[in-house]
């Protein structure tokens, strides 16, 4: 299978980091869509060739219509919960949400793809 046929779904696409792994991933040829759920991101994504996805995660019925619809070969997580304003004890609790937040998705992929099961099963069995 060539780059260009597998679908990357990429969440939290308008980061910094986000927007720097849509660049890399359009280079490689990937068929890549980014996710944001604000809609004034959306020229900054396809300023990378991306596809830009408006949807906010939260919105766990809106998500799984968007990972059905694009049925993506690798969806990367890139989102963040960072407070604002920054102050040292507010960033040491983002980095423990967002650690535990990574730790439990890749457990959970992983044991679905050790599972053979498909990405049209993630909202009856996640969301």
């Amino acid at each position: 299978m060539s780059a260009m046929s597998r679908k990357v779904f990429v969440a939290g696409a308008s980061g910094v980091i986000g927007k720097a792994l849509l660049k890399l991933l359009v280079a490689a040829d990937y068929s890549v869509y980014g996710a944001t759920r604000r809609a004034e991101k959306v020229k900054d994504i396809e300023a990378t060739g991306a596809t830009a996805v408006v949807v906010d995660v939260y919105d766990a019925e809106r998500l799984n219509e968007e990972l059905v619809r694009i049925q993506p070969w690798a969806v990367i997580h890139q989102l963040t919960d960072l407070p604002h304003g920054l102050s040292p004890e507010l960033m040491a609790k983002a980095v423990e949400n967002n650690g535990l937040s990574v730790r439990r998705q890749a457990f959970y992929f992983q044991s679905l793809a050790c599972q053979g099961q498909q990405m049209a099963t993630f909202r009856q069995e996640v969301l």
